[in-house]
């Protein structure tokens, strides 16, 4: 009865950037958890980021995949581990001329949650990732600074249960009962 979900994201930011002094940023996302135990599952997800300022756009999508594990670290919870894949065009060239080279963003990301009743989690995100800078295509051999970063956040997530509620659910229990 609990061996599936899907999950989805929104988050949206007026992200201001130095040489524009304007900027919005809206991240997307899709996810799907298979669990193979009542503890551990395996997750896929898809995201798309998308930054306008009034001088560029910048769209990319990210790909992942991990595992998710139900703990009590903090209580009821789960434990979540995934990669991010690299995507995204790496140098503009005539047969592939696209304007705005990737970062090719690529790391780990690790998030831990806890269940607030039946329908809320909180929890922490935080990543450490290796990116990019912008190259220069008309000059190709001076090559590509990349980096180090990390981010970090604190999260509360909500919970739409379609359909029946789980057992456990109607028992006084919540979902990620074991």
């Amino acid at each position: 009865m609990n061996r599936f979900e899907v999950q989805s994201t929104a988050l949206y930011s007026p992200d201001q950037k130095l040489i524009t002094n304007d900027g919005n940023a809206l991240d997307v996302s899709a996810a799907a958890i298979a669990f193979v135990t009542p503890r551990l599952g395996l997750i896929g997800k898809i995201e798309h980021a998308s930054l306008w300022t009034s001088r560029f756009n910048e769209k990319s999508w990210a790909p992942s995949a991990g595992a998710v594990i139900r703990n009590d670290y903090l209580g009821q919870g789960r434990l979540y581990v995934s990669y991010v894949f690299p995507t995204g065009c790496v140098w503009a060239t005539s047969d592939n001329p696209c304007t705005i080279q990737s970062k090719r963003l690529q790391g780990v990301d690790v998030r831990q949650d806890t269940r607030l009743g039946s329908h809320k989690r909180w929890g922490f995100d935080f990543g450490i990732y290796h990116f990019c800078d912008q190259s220069n295509e008309n000059d190709p051999q001076a090559g590509r600074r990349c980096h180090i970063g990390g981010s970090a956040m604190i999260t509360l997530s909500l919970e739409f249960h379609l359909g029946k509620p789980p057992l456990s659910t109607l028992k006084g229990d919540n979902s990620d009962s074991f």
